[in-house]
């Protein structure tokens, strides 16, 4: 188990009582927790053109597709829950322990029996709350920096590895309030850190709810640069120069942005981000057929623009060059996996579109993406 912990209050240098700003965070982000696991296990993700992306779970051709297009999944007909399973919320100044397990977590989960075994508040004197959840083993970071994943994965494994922050991503826009009407989640903060393999059941499942926001709510200024979406970038620049900006509201856009990031890094043939990609190609630009005392300046450090200044900078036609010109295929390949390489290149190029109006939907992209 891992227990998740945030002060309320501290008392600081002088004496005196502070309130932390974000007392309310860890209560909200448990909140979501329920929601995202509770829909996901009662839900079916469902992949193909003539389905709907979320089904009853009644389905037999449901449970068919959803084995097919997730490869965590480890048995035929088996649900697939990519979301970390909460297990209580507490805090110590009210000794409140809310127990959620007993309702969510199967029979049949191998490890039940740890995730619901006794645990102790730490020893803490000031008030603070915590949520306790499964622990993961690595996160999906940690594996892509392996030297040895950079050099086997396979293009195949690498699309499905895409599949798992597909379906998170899909499940999340579709959950619905207790009132049955459709108001989904944003997570905001999709990236490989936040999704951790759980050895015990042979699954990717996601964490770190905080920046999560129901959809069209205001955002908060969190976010992670190499994964944020451009309007996300817009905004947290213009509150830097403390000019006067309209909050943004959560849209599902923003996720498929994060998507599309995350697909890039996972097509490119040393699992380098976007931005290492542009950085590394505008070096051997400059770099090339340039005089020795210009290469010798050109090997010194340089001050380059920051991630946030390029995502408010960069242009579609920039982000589709250098998107085409680092992905495509530099051996020969036979026939389908090129056709099937392009199209991803071409569905990347989409989620990356600057105009978030002009980005797919997460049922959209599940069509335009081929096994």
């Amino acid at each position: 188990m891992k227990v998740k912990l945030r002060l309320t209050e501290r008392v600081d240098n002088e004496g005196m009582t502070v309130v932390e700003n974000d007392c309310n965070g860890l209560q909200a982000e448990y909140d979501i927790m329920q929601r995202l696991y509770t829909h996901a296990t009662t839900s079916v993700l469902c992949t193909t053109e003539d389905c709907t992306t979320d089904c009853t779970g009644d389905s037999d051709m449901c449970a068919t597709h959803i084995t097919t297009s997730v490869p965590s999944v480890p048995a035929q007909g088996q649900s697939y829950n990519p979301f970390i399973t909460p297990i209580a919320f507490f805090t110590n100044r009210q000794s409140e322990r809310i127990r959620w397990s007993s309702h969510v977590i199967g029979k049949n989960d191998s490890d039940s029996d740890a995730l619901t075994s006794s645990y102790s508040l730490p020893s803490i004197d000031y008030p603070y709350e915590a949520i306790v959840m499964e622990r993961g083993s690595y996160t999906m970071e940690d594996y892509l920096s392996l030297p040895t994943t950079i050099s086997s994965l396979s293009w195949r494994e690498r699309l499905s590895l895409f599949d798992v922050f597909l379906s998170i991503v899909s499940l999340a826009h579709t959950v619905k309030e207790k009132d049955s009407s459709p108001i989904g989640i944003v997570l905001m903060d999709l990236k490989p850190e936040n999704v951790v393999y759980c050895e015990y059941c042979n699954q990717w499942k996601a964490i770190d709810f905080d920046n999560a926001k129901s959809y069209s709510l205001s955002v908060s200024n969190n976010l992670s640069p190499p994964y944020a979406s451009y309007e996300m970038a817009r905004y947290v620049m213009s509150k830097q120069a403390e000019d006067v900006v309209r909050v943004p509201q959560a849209s599902y856009a923003m996720d498929v942005c994060a998507l599309g990031w995350i697909l890039y890094r996972l097509l490119h043939k040393e699992l380098k981000t976007f931005w290492e990609a542009k950085a590394t190609r505008e070096r051997d630009r400059e770099c090339e057929g340039e005089s020795e005392s210009m290469g010798r300046e050109c090997g010194k450090k340089r001050v380059r623009q920051g991630i946030l200044h390029q995502l408010v900078t960069i242009t579609d036609s920039e982000v589709q060059d250098i998107v085409y010109s680092t992905l495509k295929c530099e051996e020969e390949r036979d026939r389908e996996e090129v056709r099937i390489r392009n199209m991803l290149i071409e569905l990347v190029c989409d989620m990356l579109c600057i105009d978030p109006l002009g980005r797919p939907n997460s049922g959209e992209i599940f069509r335009k993406r081929e096994i």
